[in-house]
């Protein structure tokens, strides 16, 4: 259905009338003039979803969704990536003279693949110090709430877990705007980071795009280092057995 829908919208008009015209008039010689209006409905729809498309309204919840579904399902495409993170990340300490405090920034699925590399890259050292800022970052609503356990453990207590025991420090900011459809709280606060919303700001009350250059983002980020600590695994308490 995710192809179809994609071929109706980027598909020229010339063959996606020619598609809907075939199958109405196959529909009109199986059932008459009743079997083929569905398929003028249709094309209103098409019509009309094409229209919302041009005018952006589709496209970006459409691409994030593509981008964090094939970087999920496609081991190759992710591995490509990492692969040229840990080169710019070895690139980096080389340039600065082998330097151990590093500042890791991504919006929507960069947060995903920035998460993904302090978590199982070989390129980090337990020496180096990790100041993490993710905007927008569909961490827990999408891959913690619906992959569990596929390329994140289940639960924020062992992500987190897992990122400070490979590294000397860690410190991590979460921007989010409150109807972001991609990004939300990482409930991050019993780690001591942050997660800081942008409020209703200037620009971007809603939405999804462009955190980098919104000043409101900047603020919030300016605010989220003020005594800011290292994260700390959340002590969890231990619920007895019902047996």
């Amino acid at each position: 259905m995710l192809v179809i829908t994609l071929g109706a919208l980027v598909a020229e008009w010339w063959r996606l009338l020619a598609v809907f015209a075939v199958l109405a008039a196959l529909s009109y010689v199986a059932g008459g003039v009743a079997a083929a209006l569905p398929w003028a409905g249709a094309l209103g729809a098409v019509i009309m979803l094409r229209l919302l498309w041009a005018r952006g309204s589709l496209r970006g919840p459409l691409k994030v969704s593509l981008g964090a579904f094939r970087y999920l399902g496609e081991p190759r495409y992710r591995e490509r990536i990492q692969q040229a993170l840990d080169k710019a990340i070895g690139l980096a300490r080389t340039r600065v003279g082998n330097d151990q405090d590093f500042v890791l920034v991504g919006q929507g699925v960069g947060t995903v693949i920035a998460i993904d590399s302090v978590m199982h890259s070989r390129v980090w050292r337990d020496t180096d110090r990790v100041l993490l800022v993710t905007m927008g970052s569909p961490l827990r609503r999408w891959f913690l709430t619906l992959f569990p356990g596929t390329l994140f453990p289940e639960r924020m207590e062992s992500v987190v877990e897992s990122i400070v025991r490979r590294l000397g420090g860690f410190r991590w900011v979460n921007i989010y705007r409150s109807w972001d459809y991609v990004g939300a709280q990482l409930e991050l606060k019993p780690f001591k980071g942050r997660d800081i919303t942008t409020g209703i700001g200037e620009r971007h009350v809603v939405g999804h795009a462009d955190y980098w250059r919104d000043p409101d983002a900047r603020r919030t980020f300016q605010h989220g280092l003020l005594k800011l600590e290292n994260v700390q695994p959340a002590p969890v308490a231990r619920k007895e057995s019902i047996h």
